[in-house]
């Protein structure tokens, strides 16, 4: 039996409508069918995206079909690497597409190199044709950390299908998804990408292309769990800080706790109902309280002073102006 050189785990929950073209896109690769799976974990659907699965498994060999009832995106992608035999993993959302015949360069590419993360997602417009592997090779950044890539503030790749990683590191960091959370994403990706040695990034252009519809979670509405799950983001930073004894990088996750608490704020100043109840269920979440300015001009750090030090008063200033 071949080899399996690369495990795309999609985490499936409602998306009839979408799936198939992402699966498609996946089987439309310049490598063996035999040499890479396609890991589906339908997380409980209730619609016809099981039924959408399971006739593509009749036409092609390499999808593997892993059922659970609704937990959940974390568990899911959790559940799918459990099952991944391929010395990559790349997690794929199931309403988004990939770059037609991108797998062979992005591979290749990693082994070269010797890459524990190669970033394929950057902020640049996916292209349905993947450049030849001659070509690819003027698209790649040098080999840096993953901790320099995190401090570079041009680079914003959080979300997990911005990465294809080694099975191995992820395996052997015993990295997973928190269970129950929204941000799942921005809660465990800069940690990962903190503890790479080798990572490389494409430089001129995307072969992901990341689809936004009303049914995404960018177009959902704020719920209690939005904003509790913010405390998590916020406890998890400040944690990530006290572990490392990189300044800089203890700098970076007090900053980006001090940006999730600003936003966890101006979530509270707009919540519709009881914001007093809110904002005191939020502030008892969070462990510690982070302080540090992150804004460039006086007037942006002026604004986040406010919110941090004075978070109840902003709320109610902003219930005034508002009239919320």
């Amino acid at each position: 039996m071949k080899d399996i050189i690369i495990s795309m785990i999609l985490p499936a929950y409602n998306v009839e409508k979408y799936i198939e073209n992402c699966i498609e896109s996946c089987e439309r690769q310049d490598i063996p069918k035999n040499s890479y799976e396609i890991i589906v974990v339908n997380d409980g659907s209730t619609d016809g995206t099981l039924c959408v699965v399971e006739s593509l498994v009749t036409k092609y060999s390499n999808i593997r079909i892993v059922n659970q009832p609704n937990q959940g995106v974390s568990v899911a992608r959790n559940n799918g690497f459990k099952e991944a035999k391929g010395k990559y993993i790349w997690f794929i959302d199931p309403d988004d597409e990939i770059s037609s015949n991108c797998l062979s360069s992005l591979i290749s590419i990693m082994e070269k190199q010797n890459l524990e993360a190669l970033v394929v997602a950057p902020c640049i417009p996916y292209i349905t044709e993947f450049p030849s592997l001659d070509e690819t090779k003027n698209y790649v950044s040098e080999i840096h950390s993953g901790v320099d890539f995190l401090l570079d503030k041009t680079n914003s790749a959080v979300a997990p299908w911005c990465f294809i990683f080694l099975n191995s590191f992820w395996r052997d960091g015993k990295f997973s998804f928190k269970p129950g959370i929204r941000y799942e994403d921005s809660e465990l990706i800069p940690y990962v990408t903190s503890k790479v040695t080798r990572l490389a990034k494409l430089t001129q252009f995307s072969c992901y292309n990341y689809i936004q519809h009303d049914a995404s979670f960018m177009h959902s509405k704020v719920t209690r769990n939005h904003i509790l799950s913010i405390a998590v983001l916020i406890n998890s930073y400040m944690s990530y800080a006290t572990e490392t004894d990189i300044k800089d990088l203890n700098l970076y996750f007090r900053e980006n706790a001090s940006a999730s608490f600003v936003g966890g704020i101006n979530k509270i100043s707009k919540w519709e109902s009881d914001k007093m109840d809110m904002y005191e269920d939020f502030v008892q979440a969070i462990k510690v309280r982070p302080r540090d300015l992150y804004a460039d001009s006086f007037l942006k750090k002026f604004y986040q002073y406010i919110i941090l030090n004075f978070p109840k008063l902003y709320i109610r200033i902003s219930n005034l102006i508002y009239g919320k």
